[in-house]
C-alpha cells in the first residue's frame, strides 16, 4: 500500500483527489485506489465526475470500477440471493 499526499494545501480538495484517482488509474490500471471523503453526498458527486471524466477520455481508457461504501451491503445482498449456501 502507497499513500499519497500533496506537497501543499489544496484550495479544492475534491477536484485535486479525482485528478490524482484518474492518474493513478490511467498508470496502475490494475490496481485499486481508496479515496476517503466527507460525507455520501460529496461520495455521490466525485462518483459521478470521476465517471463522466474518464467515460470522456474515450473506450481506449481501461473503465473504473467506482463502489462508494454504502454500494456494498447491496452487492453483499446480490451475492447471498444468488448463491445463498455460500454466504455465512
Amino acid at each position: 500500500m502507497e499513500i499519497l499526499y500533496t506537497k501543499e494545501p489544496e484550495s479544492d480538495y475534491l477536484n485535486a483527489s479525482l485528478i490524482a484517482v484518474m492518474q493513478i488509474h490511467l498508470s496502475e490500471p490494475h490496481n485499486d485506489v481508496l479515496l476517503f471523503l466527507t460525507g455520501q453526498e460529496e461520495i455521490d458527486m466525485a462518483c459521478e465526475i470521476l465517471y463522466e471524466c474518464m467515460k470522456a477520455l474515450g473506450p481506449k481508457v481501461p473503465e473504473p470500477i467506482i463502489l462508494p461504501p454504502f454500494i456494498l451491503p447491496f452487492l453483499l445482498m446480490i451475492q447471498y440471493q444468488a448463491h445463498p449456501s455460500r454466504c455465512v
